[in-house]
């Protein structure tokens, strides 16, 4: 059983990642007519916040909070951490391409704003950390040593706070 400490955490971070989720499905099933993936229709757009907030804050927050209130071993934990990275991953590609199948639907320019530009370089920063956390954390480039590892960790910290 986790310690009291650790469940009150656990819950606040709970409805802290679930409720920003609720609340853009429903903002967009009642105020934008909800979504649908459909050639040449103009709510396949509302996919993109929907999936995007799946992605940076309930899939990425996961990741993150699970090394510390989860009490299970090391090496589950790490899994987990990679699984929710990845699932990031997949849910901002679709994200991102509901915008763009979108707007080559509708003739409009694909990242033309400081927007398109920020998330861009978001989901770029997603992609490299989790192929180099798979790569290296997940022993698939034998021999990483600790200072390399340690090396990688400190540059994803940095990238994610600087961006």
């Amino acid at each position: 059983m986790l310690p009291f400490k650790h469940l009150v955490s656990a819950f606040a971070f709970e409805f802290c990642a679930v409720l920003p989720v609720v609340l853009v499905v429903y903002w967009v099933k009642e105020y934008l007519g909800g979504a649908v993936w459909q050639t040449k229709n103009t709510l396949k757009f509302n996919y993109h916040p929907i999936f995007m907030i799946i992605a940076f804050v309930f899939a990425m927050g996961h990741a993150i909070v699970t090394f510390r209130i989860l009490p299970i071993a090391h090496r589950t934990k790490k899994y987990i951490h990679a699984g929710m990275n990845i699932l990031a991953a997949i849910f901002a590609s679709i994200g991102l391409a509901a915008v763009i199948q979108y707007h080559n639907e509708q003739g409009y320019p694909n990242f033309y704003s400081l927007h398109s530009w920020i998330g861009l370089g978001a989901i770029a920063i997603l992609f490299l950390q989790a192929l180099g956390g798979v790569s290296i954390f997940q022993d698939l480039i034998k021999g990483a040593s600790d200072e390399v590892r340690s090396n990688y960790k400190h540059g994803m910290l940095l990238s994610v706070l600087v961006w």
